[in-house]
């Protein structure tokens, strides 16, 4: 494949270099490098990044860059450049040796004029009672404490599960007073799961139940939604469709839902909006969709109910938010997420300013505003996370920023201390100065 090929992308491909959508449309899963689990639609003049995967749909593509050039390379480059520390403590040591150094020069030559001002001394006691006092105004012990201070701190984070690839982004740690955390992965485990399945008016669970297993067990693709909706209907009693499946309704993005086709009629669940005409089931939707997405289950044309899921929120996470805030530490939520879903999480553990901006929306953005005047950044590209850290840092700011992804490496390594989550990408703990095992 060279630059200006044509390629034909279809249900299963992984687009294998950067291009740009010619015809046709397509949805693609960009969790590799956007560390989001939802799927998005790509139509004529929309960029296919290399490394995603194709969902559903069919396109022909123009190729844009190949090797090096493409976007996923060009991270991963970034992930091995090397940044020299920015340890206060490691420039005010280099300091002062660099100054006693300057400073023994003259301070010498004075200790040896005085020695040879007292009667009756040689040449040789002179300089050695010269060299012993020069030797004694070296601080030579000082490196060699500080070092063993932060060994020993390492040793202590060690057993709490937190391996440091850096000694003095201990010292750095220390100075964070702003928190940059990114939302799948750090604040959620990158899962869904289902609160509650809730039968429609006149409909029994068990119908509900039923339908969702008849369409999971012949979907072709497993996404975050359907593995929380399988984790959840496996711990009950098994359903055995009424009906034999004769075709399965592959998800499209112009329809919103999939499903299976029986010899009585069509079974599907998908966005509720789609597939719901009724208004007071609607008005219901609404009330779930504030804090749930929610998805709506039909047989046959009628409504058998909703599955209501959340994304899977870390146990420690509202602690963690806490020990933020009572050590005046200003936390920021920087997402590939739609706002909505991410303020109510930044609700859910206490984030204490939930103000936000969808970034997407917005031109000729002012960065050093933005950070001023929210808390939240959702949709946000790789490019504009290192954008918003560069702001927070002119501020006068000493920025962490924690990720999980390939998508979080530009912004790590531009962060004054990086946090990478043990469970994320190769690429993503490269780049971190400290990682979270536990």
């Amino acid at each position: 494949i060279v630059e200006g090929d044509l390629i034909v992308l279809s249900l299963g491909d992984q687009i294998p270099v950067d291009s740009e959508v010619v015809s046709g449309s397509i949805e693609v899963n960009e969790a590799f490098i956007t560390g989001e689990a939802d799927n998005i639609t790509k139509h004529p003049g929309d960029k296919l990044t290399s490394g995603s995967f194709v969902v559903s749909g069919t396109c022909k593509a123009v190729v844009t860059a190949v090797g090096a050039d493409n976007f996923i390379s060009k991270l991963e480059a970034t992930a091995h450049t090397i940044k020299t520390s920015n340890s206060k403590l490691f420039t005010i040591m280099n300091n002062i040796v660099k100054y006693i150094s300057f400073a023994l020069i003259p301070i010498g030559a004075l200790l040896l004029w005085a020695r040879f001002r007292v009667p009756d001394t040689t040449t040789e006691v002179a300089v050695t009672s010269t060299v012993a006092a020069l030797i004694n105004m070296i601080p030579e012990g000082l490196i060699l404490l500080t070092s063993s201070v932060l060994a020993l701190a390492t040793i202590r984070l060690s057993r709490q599960k937190v391996l440091v690839q850096d000694l003095y982004s201990i010292e750095t740690l220390a100075r964070v007073d702003c928190i940059c955390l990114d939302k799948t992965g750090t604040l959620t485990t990158g899962k869904m799961k289902v609160v509650d399945l809730i039968p429609a008016e006149g409909q029994s669970k068990n119908a509900l139940e039923t339908a969702l297993m008849a369409i999971l067990s012949h979907s072709a693709t497993d996404n975050a939604t359907s593995l929380a909706l399988k984790a959840k209907l496996l711990k009950t009693a098994k359903f055995k469709p009424t009906e034999q499946i004769l075709e399965t309704i592959p998800f499209s993005s112009d329809r919103k839902y999939s499903g299976v086709r029986t010899a009585s009629g069509e079974i599907l669940m998908g966005a509720p909006e789609f597939l719901i005409k009724d208004r007071a089931s609607l008005e219901q939707v609404k009330q779930f969709s504030s804090s749930y997405r929610v998805i709506a289950v039909v047989a046959k044309s009628t409504l058998l109910g909703f599955a209501l899921l959340e994304d899977e929120i870390r146990r420690d996470a509202r602690e963690i938010i806490q020990f933020f805030k009572d050590n005046d530490v200003a936390v920021k939520i920087i997402s590939g997420d739609n706002l909505a879903t991410v303020q109510n999480i930044a609700a859910t553990v206490g984030v204490p300013n939930t103000s936000a901006v969808d970034l997407s929306t917005l031109k000729n953005i002012n960065y050093d505003k933005l950070v001023k005047d929210y808390s939240i950044f959702t949709r946000v590209k790789p490019s504009q996370k290192k954008s918003l850290i560069l702001a927070l840092k002119k501020q006068g700011n000493t920025v962490a920023m924690t990720g999980d992804g390939v998508n979080d490496i530009l912004a790590m390594k531009e962060a004054d201390c990086s946090i990478a989550i043990g469970e994320g990408s190769d690429a993503a703990r490269r780049t971190s100065k400290i990682v979270l095992m536990g």
